[in-house]
Parts: structure tokens; sequence; C-alpha cells
């Protein structure tokens, strides 16, 4: 999950801030992209009816290529 934080915050403050969103350790949009908008229409999730926790494993779940990164599922595990 606070992967998914730190993730949510880093797009909101570059989209505020007018600024570019830096992502090229683990390059989660392909291909590579500093947009934030473009991050956000290309990663966003349609699904409502799961839990917050739920929400972000799915979250990153959706990006194959990160092989199942991170293990850990939420901040209490």
């Amino acid at each position: 999950m606070s992967v998914v934080l730190c993730i949510a915050i880093a797009v909101a403050a570059a989209d505020l801030g007018g600024g570019e969103y830096l992502d090229e350790e683990r390059a989660i949009v392909r291909p590579l992209t500093y947009e934030p908008e473009r991050v956000i229409a290309t990663t966003r999730l349609a699904r409502s009816d799961l839990t917050f926790a739920r929400r972000c494993e799915h979250y990153l779940r959706q990006f194959r290529h990160l092989g199942g990164w991170p293990q850990l599922v939420t901040l209490a595990e």
C-alpha cells in the first residue's frame, strides 16, 4: 500500500506543480512517460467495489513487468 501512496503523491505533486513524473527505475508506464496526466489515464483502475488495500494491490498487479513486486501487499504484513 505504501508504494501506491508514494506513486499517488508523486503523480499529484507533478500534476499540481506543472512538473514531470519521473519513474525511470520501475517504469510502471511503458513506454516511459513524464506526463502525470498520461500516468493517471493509463493506470487508473475502474473497480471501486474493493477495499482501499485491495485496490492498491490490484493497481500494482496490473504491471506484469514488475514480476509481483512488491511481495508484501499491505503495511501490516
